[in-house]
């Protein structure tokens, strides 16, 4: 550390490997979380996961005093992040970790970490599908927010509740927080911190009023916001934002009828989740470019390529939005005459929009299961 100060500051992980052989347990966790942070910062994920890991197996040798708990604490908030864009909001691994710091806060008392780690907690239940116990959560996350006066917590606090309200299909009380969450935003503050985090709040925000302005009946105001989350993804310069901002564009563009749009945001989204490994818009934007593919002609391709995303998605436990991935699918087998299947994809699609109360897409469901029964009298 006095000999080669400029490596330490580089290379932390390798001081952290030398104080962890020499029992100094303090001192290397405190090096392998400055070398899981710096890789979050590089997006090199599961190099950050793999150092904070060694973290938090040196923090469970240490006595269990409160000093050890705040210690754990922070890495398992520095962990989330880099969880989140390898596998999902919605693997049990993420869920597990804000659990955890959960519990640690608890033990800890009222800390200032206690908004952040609620606001998590409820994204991980958003993703899987279970909106009841989002709601819950981030009305909690709200509450603390609102107590420590943190403006970063109050904005990620309002998109959480915003979330859980779009997918039931209340689009203007979600749309009210969500611009709420991008009236409360400074990008020079807070868009730094979606490496702490994960992701941007102000970009998905942005991201779903759009979505909130598609439904009301609003395609231009949608394509407006779609585009300025690309524009404020870039500018923080965070990728997984930049992953969500262009699936939401090409969502945007989806629902305006934009085949060739769509598949150009599409591709982006895929060529991005690929090269950095992000499993969630990996299967998104492959479910996208599967669909336009069979709009433009390659119909066995381009069905191959929305079930097996939808198969992968699945892995990672994400339920959120389902029933459009499934109507989508219902609509393209349905164009290349596979009728048993199309209704198939339809009957499930109704089944999870009910069973998980995500009636957003009911319109659509409702108009293709019509186009259905008047081509079969």
């Amino acid at each position: 550390a006095e000999r080669f100060p400029e490596r330490v500051a580089a290379e932390p992980e390798v001081i952290a490997r030398h104080y962890e052989h020499a029992g100094l347990a303090a001192a290397a966790i405190t090096h392998y979380q400055r070398a899981g942070e710096s890789a979050t910062q590089r997006s090199a994920n599961e190099e950050a996961i793999g150092h904070l890991r060694r973290a938090l197996d040196l923090v469970a040798t240490l006595p269990e005093t409160r000093e050890r708990h705040q210690m754990e604490l922070g890495l398992q908030m520095a962990i989330g992040a880099p969880l989140s864009a390898a596998r999902g909001w919605s693997h049990p691994e993420y869920e597990q970790t804000y659990a955890r710091a959960r519990a640690l806060a608890s033990l800890i008392g009222e800390s200032p970490e206690l908004p952040r780690v609620l606001a998590e907690m409820a994204g991980a239940y958003y993703h899987k599908g279970d909106l009841a116990t989002t709601a819950e959560v981030a009305q909690e996350a709200l509450a603390a927010a609102e107590r420590t006066r943190d403006a970063f917590d109050l904005l990620s606090a309002q998109f959480l509740v915003g979330m859980p309200l779009f997918h039931p299909g209340h689009f203007s009380r979600a749309l009210h927080h969500f611009e709420h969450t991008i009236k409360l935003y400074n990008p020079s503050e807070h868009g730094p911190l979606a490496y702490a985090v994960g992701y941007d709040s102000c970009v998905n925000a942005h991201g779903y009023a759009a979505s909130c302005h598609i439904y009301l009946g609003h395609p231009d105001r949608a394509l407006a916001l779609s585009e300025a989350a690309v524009a404020l993804a870039k500018r923080v310069e965070h990728p997984l934002s930049l992953a969500i901002a262009l699936f939401w564009a090409g969502l945007v563009h989806f629902e305006r009828g934009e085949t060739d749009r769509m598949r150009e945001r599409a591709g982006e989204v895929v060529d991005l989740a690929e090269r950095l490994g992000f499993p969630m818009f990996l299967g998104a934007g492959k479910v996208f470019r599967g669909w336009a593919r069979v709009e433009l002609g390659e119909a066995e391709a381009g069905l191959a390529e929305m079930q097996q995303a939808m198969v992968e998605l699945a892995g990672i436990g994400s339920g959120i939005g389902a029933p459009q991935w499934l109507a989508m699918l219902a609509e393209r087998l349905r164009k290349v005459g596979r009728h048993d299947d199309t209704l198939g994809a339809l009957a499930l699609s109704v089944a999870r929009a009910e069973k998980q109360g995500q009636h957003f897409y009911d319109a659509d469901l409702h108009r293709l299961r019509a186009e259905i029964l008047i081509s079969d009298s």
